[in-house]
């Protein structure tokens, strides 16, 4: 049986990137994009596309401009051709996950064109027959053009070119490491940072924006999630954020458990599910030369305390979680492991945890019920055979164990 919310649960609370946002923090990726091409270099009214426009030249030249992004990269070129390919202004193009999974696939698969003669895959074996046969020649060429310029690799082989993939991933995170902090760091002492790395234009843009303080709304959010006990007083919780933040690292006096798993804003990391499924629907771990570009792989690299154990079973270490809640996480497949392993962990088909996913804005409630019927279908299609003639949907929701439900929006809460 469910324990009612107000008891004293063993919780876990897990918060995506809609949690920073509905605190009003700019840190979707497609804000970063932004604010990275738009530059501040050069006055400019134009749309997303024609600030790529600018970057990328027609000729399959980089522009002038497209150097004075902050440290550049060959991922700068991959996500702005598939911005100009797909004519998409919105996180669609900028969803950098899906485009890592698919640009590492990609280069690893070894693409040949149907008229073009295999041979040992190089780089430049690669941009040649792109450049001649691809349906979209000049991305090929913006590759050859940044290759040329930086001196690096055009006859590398596959695997040295996903090595240097890697390297230069390495840049862009770090870069929207340092974004994510010129933005946090006024959300924490308005009118009070200042950052020598950044240009005083960027500043004061940032500090005219008037944000407002992001750990107050923070904090008050999870409160709201975690609940409160019969005596009046928060839940205790344990927390795994999929954010680089770390808003409630000072608040340790509630003694809540907080894990960021993919780093923080000094090192955050991006990187694909270690887990894929064919054409055949038949599941594969990654072992080859992309294993290092998974999450799994990513998060050993971390400098970091990796020790999950407590997360898992934060107060009653002989128990199950009576609650996992969620709050902003897009419940995309780039972190299905995580999730798999969380309901094998807590036996959810026969268990008794409770699922309850939390909102704050109206609009997402349409999204929210599709990603979360995907997720447990999801989920549901990977259980024994004996346990897939149950609809696993049905099931929770008969025994009161799966809800969505509306919480109240920090910014409306005076704390």
């Amino acid at each position: 049986m469910v324990k009612e919310l107000d008891s004293s649960p063993n919780q876990l609370i897990i918060l995506g990137n809609g949690f920073d946002l509905a605190c009003g923090l700019k840190s979707s990726y497609s804000s970063f994009f932004r604010d990275r091409y738009s530059l501040h270099h050069w006055n400019t009214e134009s749309t997303d596309i024609g600030i790529i426009n600018d970057l990328l030249l027609k000729s399959g030249t980089l522009s002038t401009k497209f150097w004075k992004i902050d440290s550049p990269t060959i991922w700068d070129i991959i996500f702005l051709s598939n911005c100009k390919t797909t004519q998409e202004s919105e996180t669609n193009w900028c969803d950098i996950e899906t485009l890592i999974q698919s640009s590492i696939d990609y280069w690893y698969s070894e693409p040949y064109w149907d008229d073009y003669s295999p041979g040992p895959w190089t780089l430049q074996y690669w941009i040649n027959g792109g450049k001649e046969h691809s349906d979209h020649p000049e991305f090929a060429s913006y590759i050859e053009d940044f290759l040329i310029h930086e001196g690096k690799l055009v006859n590398a082989s596959a695997k040295t070119f996903l090595n240097e993939l890697k390297t230069q991933l390495n840049q862009l995170e770090k870069a929207f490491g340092r974004y994510l902090n010129t933005y946090y760091a006024f959300t924490k002492f308005p009118g009070q940072y200042s950052n020598p790395n950044k240009e005083d234009e960027r500043q004061k843009q940032v500090q005219n924006q008037k944000i407002p303080t992001y750990q107050k709304y923070a904090r008050g959010l999870l409160k709201t999630i975690r609940g409160k006990n019969i005596r009046g007083n928060p839940q205790l919780c344990s927390v795994l954020s999929f954010n680089f933040t770390t808003p409630f690292t000072e608040n340790a006096k509630n003694n809540d458990l907080v894990r960021n798993i993919h780093g923080i804003t000094e090192y955050p990391i991006f990187g694909i599910d270690p887990v894929y499924t064919d054409r055949d629907g038949t599941t594969h771990v990654i072992t080859d030369e992309r294993s290092a570009f998974t999450k799994s792989f990513r998060v050993l690299e971390l400098p970091t305390d990796r020790r999950y154990e407590k997360t898992l079973h934060p107060f009653r270490s002989d128990e199950p979680l009576d609650f996992i809640k969620f709050f902003g996480h897009s419940l995309g497949d780039a972190d299905y492991s995580y999730f798999r392993t969380l309901f094998d962990d807590v036996d959810l088909v026969n268990g008794n945890t409770a699922l309850m996913f939390l909102y704050t804005d109206d609009s997402v409630r349409t999204d929210l019920n599709t990603n979360v019927t995907h997720l447990i279908n999801k989920y549901a299609s990977d259980l024994p055979s004996q346990n897939q003639r149950t609809d696993l949907m049905t099931k929770l929701m008969l025994e009161g164990r799966l809800s969505i439900l509306k919480i109240q929006d920090p910014k409306e809460t005076n704390q």
